[in-house]
């Protein structure tokens, strides 16, 4: 990165001043001695490295402890293990492993989001001034989207993609400015490549890049073969970076085979597909719309065809071979699936703490367009905001995609208004004044309306952690690993904290431990609730009212069913309340499954 030596100490400051903010906002959950984490994809995620380090075993992507007796295997990737894992060697030199890895794990992100404030720096250098890339830092840091995933106590990977995204927008910069180079094109592309690597949602990213030079090749057909060769400079580093990454993911054993929830062949397919048109583009360049129109089409539609035909799943996405069951049952109830859709003031609250600054783009473009002034650049962030805005509103894990690129064009009206305000004959004061207003207005004013406008409902914050130290108790005086059944959000908590085994995870592979679990506490007959748990030999079912497993069981609905039963203690014989220490009791339910006394009762009939 290039920063002049003069631009050092206002960065500096501007950087404290994060750091600050960033403590400021965790010292509630440091106050507390070891903070929970966010969610549960980093107890899962904190289970994996832990077994990884363990194990040595690379390519062993299984919770054997998970889905028992049968095991889980996670759509999970190397890359955020490896960063984990590294900073937990480097700091067991000073404290125990498990310690230092949970210890890193809490402040990762937070640094990565101090990391991704520098690279947007960088990114914005070719574009901004000093005094521009210093309102685009306080943009980027007044995002609500984005410090939810650079949260406290969050290592999971969507804070590593967005800083994969940052690193790519400021490639993908250069790209747009020098068309006539392509080394940012090859950069952009081995970026994307290792973020596909971490996840596939990338490949949104992906069709960015190439909706881009597409548009730039009708809009300058003239020039089709300076962009089909960034297309295909692109393409081809993605394409072998992709190729690369997959070979160090799996190995030559599984290299083949095809999977749609993680990298494997068919996403190289898809590279391979699109570098194929981009070169054929650059080979044969023409100079009409119509030309570059019909040769795309071509291409698009046979590439839709041939997916049709060999490989119709590849067209669903991640979720292809997920069990249509679970999705009313567990994906439709996660958070950061849900859409911004019908409209309601709760979803009007959210589109603007989310997407606020869309509405601050949309004049700037249209003003762009008006004047006939769109430049390159201007094109990338046109389409990277309409992608990213309709994949928020369709679900709101897009959010912090859309809020990297929308601080770019909303930075440039601010810049704009800002002039306007130093060419109006006011006194220096009020003109002073105006300029902050605008800027804590352009920054935080969208937040400001949602957080007006949203109702939130009361949070459950029931946390499993004091049933799980005391079954580590129990698991010290000499009790064998069981295998528990409870909610879905408590069973990797429980698979970190202690030895025993689960049924069921939040995951889309689990179909099988979350269908299970409703199957059992769903059950109207006692006689088929207790031949499910024999199938898998349970040994305890962990109850918490309070918790969110009321929203996956409904027992509204199924008065009659096991869960509904348990809650007003009508359960079955066979199944025996373990006593619980006061601080649990009336929070946590605790059951043995016995066996032995359901035959004998059964015998005895």
């Amino acid at each position: 990165m290039r920063i002049k030596i003069k631009e050092m100490a206002p960065l500096l400051c501007f950087f404290c001043f994060c750091a600050l903010t960033q403590l400021f906002v965790g010292a509630p959950l440091l106050q507390q001695g070891e903070p929970p984490l966010v969610d549960t994809d980093c107890y899962m995620r904190l289970v994996r490295v832990e077994q990884l380090a363990a194990s040595g075993d690379w390519f062993d992507s299984s919770f054997a402890r998970s889905n028992a007796p049968y095991g889980e295997v996670s759509h999970w990737t190397r890359p955020l293990d490896v960063l984990l894992l590294g900073g937990a060697l480097v700091g067991s030199f000073w404290l125990p492993f498990r310690e230092a890895l949970f210890w890193w794990a809490v402040v990762f992100s937070p640094l990565l989001q101090l990391a991704s404030l520098v690279v947007l720096f960088w990114a914005a250098q070719p574009l901004l001034t000093r005094d521009g890339r210093f309102r685009l830092g306080l943009l980027f840091w007044g995002q609500s989207g984005i410090w939810g995933y650079f949260a406290l106590a969050r290592p999971d990977h969507h804070s590593l993609l967005l800083f994969l995204f940052l690193i790519f927008l400021g490639l993908a910069v250069r790209m747009t400015l020098r068309p006539g180079r392509s080394g940012a094109a090859c950069g952009a592309g081995a970026v994307v490549a290792l973020a596909m690597w971490v996840s596939v949602e990338t490949l949104a990213v992906v069709a960015a890049v190439w909706m881009t030079l597409g548009l730039l090749c009708l809009n300058r057909p003239q020039r089709t073969w300076i962009y089909s060769r960034q297309g295909a400079a692109f393409s081809l580093a993605l394409l072998g970076a992709a190729a690369l990454a997959l070979f160090i993911e799996r190995g030559w054993e599984a290299f083949l085979v095809v999977e749609f929830d993680k990298l494997s062949l068919a996403q190289l397919a898809i590279f391979a597909w699109g570098s194929a048109l981009w070169l054929f583009l650059w080979l044969y360049p023409g100079k009409g719309r119509w030309r570059n129109l019909v040769v795309t089409a071509v291409f698009a539609l046979a590439g839709f065809l041939a997916a049709w035909l060999g490989c119709p799943d590849l067209l669903q996405g991640p979720f292809a071979n997920i069990d249509k069951r679970i999705i009313p049952l567990w994906l439709e109830r996660v958070q950061e699936v849900q859409s911004l859709w019908p409209p309601s003031q709760e979803n009007l609250a959210k589109f603007f703490l989310l997407l606020g600054h869309a509405l601050l783009a949309i004049p700037y473009f249209i003003c762009l367009w008006l004047r006939k002034s769109l430049k390159n650049v201007h094109f990338l962030w046109l389409v990277g905001s309409v992608i990213f805005t309709v994949l928020t509103c369709y679900q709101v894990r897009w959010a912090p995609y859309a809020e990297a690129v929308l601080i770019f064009p909303a930075t440039m009206l601010l810049l704009q208004l800002l002039k306007l305000v130093e060419t109006c004959s006011l006194p220096l004061v009020c003109r002073a004044l105006a300029r902050v207003a605008l800027t804590v207005f352009f920054c935080l004013g969208p937040w400001m309306i949602g957080s007006v406008l949203y109702e939130a409902a009361p949070a459950v914050s029931v946390k499993v952690t004091p049933m799980a130290d005391w079954l580590n108790e129990e698991a010290a005086r000499g009790v064998d690993s069981k295998i528990i059944l409870a909610d879905i959000d408590f069973g990797p908590e429980l698979l970190y904290r202690t030895p025993h085994r689960i049924i069921a995870s939040p995951y889309h592979r689990n179909g099988a431990g979350i269908l299970f679990a409703h199957e059992v506490m769903a059950s109207v007959k006692e006689e088929e609730a207790l031949a499910l748990l024999r199938q898998r030999g349970v040994d305890w079912l962990l109850l918490c009212p309070a918790s969110t497993e009321g929203a996956y069981f409904n027992p509204r609905q199924n008065p009659e069913a096991l869960y509904a039963r348990l809650l007003r203690g009508e359960g079955p014989s066979w199944l025996q309340p373990l006593l619980l220490p006061p601080q649990l009791a009336g929070t946590f339910y605790l059951y043995q499954v016995c066996y032995e006394a359901a035959d004998t009762a059964g015998a005895s009939k």
